[in-house]
């Protein structure tokens, strides 16, 4: 399975309503995990962003594919981010049912789930 490519794809996000204008700085007690609400699948393609708004640090992530009725880690990584979000995209490298989920901190996020029409498999 090939990494994850992450991109700065923030016209397209934009486009498809998944990120909003980039966050100012801001101080450090108001830190914020970003995670698109949704994974956008179109054009034979799946889509989505995250990062921190208004700090930097290190976000755990795991893109979460459903096997039997329960979500198990397809991949997983950590990114560090310095006020910043960044799409990652994909296709044939992610399963076909999937989530993704993201924790700084006390933070935790997960997407909306989605169907990769292209993807490559529900369960390992």
């Amino acid at each position: 399975m090939r990494r994850i490519a992450g991109v700065a794809a923030a016209a397209a996000l934009a486009a498809a309503g998944l990120v909003g204008p980039a966050a100012s700085a801001q101080a450090a007690d108001s830190c914020t995990l970003e995670l698109s609400k949704y994974i956008y699948n179109g054009a034979n393609m799946v889509m989505w962003s995250q990062g921190l708004s208004g700090c930097a640090g290190n976000v755990y992530w795991e893109v979460q594919s459903q096997c039997n009725g329960q979500w198990i880690v397809w991949s997983s990584d950590t990114t560090y981010y310095d006020n910043q979000t960044a799409t990652y995209y994909g296709d044939v490298d992610y399963p076909n049912y999937m989530r993704v989920y993201a924790k700084y901190g006390t933070q935790e996020k997960y997407t909306q789930p989605a169907q990769n029409n292209n993807g490559g498999g529900d369960c390992l």
